[in-house]
């Protein structure tokens, strides 16, 4: 074949992915010399050009998100209880203060067991409450918890990704937990992204959540970041059948998975993982 776009033409490609690549090497002349070289000597299977050109495409993801900048989230409702004042609950307040002060016991002391490290399910019908909850949730934690700890929760990042409204879950389209997490939560970080919608932007990003805290990790030092609050909304929407809570291939019980690996690396941060669920 006469040049490097009729190659990726014919490996059968995702147009999506496709088109993402050959935007990069439009731009990037020299690269796709290198690239075009490669695919014509080493690679000569349409299998083996096609997994060249997705781990391609992998490291124009990663590459991007070099020194990536915080963005504060939004809201993750937006109907007309959003703005009313939040009725604490004294039960709660006790019940989740205990739960946070045991939890980074553990992980101080790099207790990581799944035992040991929870997820915080705030499970409930519609409209009672689960997002305002969970919007919410931080600035409770900070004002519930001891002294001792109120200062590393007061440096934190928050993540309100929804599965729901403008970010709606595919399971057609969304097979990979982490990147569905991961796209979300880069989508919140481009609020000049979304002026063009979530469809779109997901077409063109397709990046885990480790990516995204690693881009993150130059911000996170400097602004000494100690903790990190990751809350999935409406995680209901990622069940396709009734017995996908005991499935572990099925795409619910691997959103699941994601938190709590998230919640369990041993990092520098705080990671405090919260689903919400009808």
């Amino acid at each position: 074949m006469s040049n490097i776009y009729e190659i990726i033409d014919s490996t059968g490609l995702e147009e999506a992915q496709a088109n993402k690549l050959k935007i990069n090497l439009m731009k990037n002349h020299d690269v796709k010399e290198e690239l075009f070289s490669a695919l014509k000597s080493s690679y000569q299977t349409k299998e083996s050009k096609m997994s060249l050109l997705k781990d391609f495409i992998k490291n124009i993801s990663v590459m991007s998100l070099c020194n990536l900048q915080y963005k504060e989230p939004v809201p993750l409702l937006y109907t007309e209880g959003a703005s009313w004042e939040f009725q604490e609950s004294e039960n709660l307040t006790k019940l989740l203060k205990k739960e946070i002060e045991d939890h980074y016991y553990n992980f101080q002391n790099g207790k990581l067991d799944k035992n040991l490290i929870p997820i915080y399910l705030i499970l409930a019908g519609a409209g009672t409450g689960k997002s305002r909850t969970a919007t919410e949730l931080p600035h409770l934690v900070e004002k519930w918890v001891n002294s001792n700890l109120k200062n590393l929760i007061s440096k934190r990042l928050v993540f309100n990704i929804s599965l729901e409204n403008g970010t709606q879950l595919d399971p057609q389209l969304e097979k990979n937990a982490s990147i569905a997490i991961g796209t979300r939560m880069l989508y919140q970080l481009k609020p000049d992204e979304q002026k063009r919608g979530f469809s779109r932007f997901r077409q063109y990003n397709h990046v885990t959540a480790s990516d995204v805290l690693e881009g993150l990790k130059n911000y996170m030092d400097i602004h000494n970041i100690m903790t990190l609050f990751l809350t999935i909304d409406g995680l209901q929407t990622a069940i396709i059948d009734d017995g996908d809570g005991l499935n572990k291939d099925s795409l619910f019980y691997s959103f699941l998975t994601e938190v709590a690996n998230l919640s369990r690396t041993r990092s520098t941060y705080f990671f405090i993982g919260t689903c919400t669920a009808t």
